[in-house]
């Protein structure tokens, strides 16, 4: 099925390392007002290429006080997104 719409891997691996770079960038750049950092990625490379680096990014985002944001505040914040997001297209 992705080869018929759209192309194959091969296609679709440029795209996919394009926009995880993307993300890499915004979140390696973003920082709290206090000028903390937003999150705290972990990678190993320069992600400079899609050869070495593939489309998945390991992260934590991090309070302005620089501990862990934890997974359940993550996911109230997931749903409260979703719903809002929803909840403007209808």
């Amino acid at each position: 099925m992705i080869r018929f719409l759209a192309g194959g891997f091969v296609s679709i691996a440029p795209h996919s390392f394009l926009l995880t770079a993307c993300l890499h960038n915004y979140l390696t750049t973003s920082r709290h007002g206090n000028g903390q950092p937003v999150a705290k990625v972990y990678c190993d490379t320069g992600f400079d290429s899609g050869e070495t680096q593939g489309p998945i990014i390991a992260f934590n985002l991090l309070k302005p006080t620089g501990d862990f944001v934890g997974f359940s505040q993550v996911c109230v914040c997931v749903c409260v997104c979703v719903c809002v997001c929803v909840s403007h297209e209808s």
